[in-house]
């Protein structure tokens, strides 16, 4: 981003006291004092659109003065505005910034959480505890699917369909590099994966399968295209 912008939208942030006066349009809103908008009708949503989000995108801001303004984009895209603010309501649709629930626990921890804009690194999400249960019970179901499936139940990746195998592995493999899965349940995907790569009937295994079991198995131990006596005894073992 260009210096001398920021150097602008920082000079201009310090002496209009930007956020503060952002702060004041939920007083307007809610008092519908249309008089005191005309003062500031032009000046607020710039020194919203361009000022603080300069300032936002340049991480010139802390965590509270983030806070704060997020607290503003959310009471103006949840109540009626005067026509007035109808363009920075319509631009904060898409560059609000989303403040998290303060109860929430967040999917990867961050030693300093902030509210995001929206939309940025829209893959990046924040989770409370029921949702943090959920994810886990549905890793054991997929675990469980995928221990009691058999070759002949992957001759076909279907990803277009939410409760396939397809679906279950593929969400496996996420949650395996995301290192959301416990020491015991890697151990388990691993058993499964090294019995489906040594069955008898693995040339029944649709390829996309085989390349989901080779990239995990390969991250701990090479693995030959024809497996040694090293690898059917440690199959032996796994099946223990």
């Amino acid at each position: 981003m260009d210096k001398d912008k920021i150097e602008e939208a920082l000079i201009n942030f310090e002496e209009f006291g930007c956020i503060e006066k952002y702060e004041g349009l939920i007083t307007i809103v809610l008092s519908n004092d249309l008089e005191s908008l005309a003062d500031y009708e032009y000046d607020i949503p710039e020194d919203r659109m361009d000022v603080l989000h300069t300032l936002i995108l340049a991480d010139q801001l802390d965590t509270q003065q983030l806070l704060r303004i997020a607290a503003v984009d959310k009471f103006i895209l949840t109540h009626p505005v005067p026509r007035q603010l109808d363009m920075l309501k319509s631009w904060l649709k898409t560059n609000t910034l989303v403040q998290k629930d303060s109860n929430a626990i967040p999917a990867y921890p961050d030693a300093s959480p902030r509210p995001v804009l929206a939309y940025r690194d829209p893959a990046r999400n924040w989770y409370n505890k029921k949702e943090i249960e959920f994810f886990k019970r549905r890793n054991e179901v997929y675990l469980t699917l995928w221990e009691n499936a058999t070759p002949e139940d992957l001759k076909l990746y279907d990803r277009l369909d939410p409760r396939s195998l397809a679906t279950a592995r593929s969400a496996l493999q996420r949650v395996f590099w995301g290192d959301h899965l416990t020491e015991a349940q890697i151990f388990r995907l691993l058993r499964a994966d090294l019995s489906f790569h040594l069955s008898p009937q693995a040339n029944l295994i649709a390829p996309q399968y085989f390349k989901l079991i080779s990239e995990l198995l390969e991250h701990f131990d090479p693995l030959p295209s024809e497996p040694s006596a090293d690898h059917l005894k440690l199959y032996e073992y796994l099946k223990l």
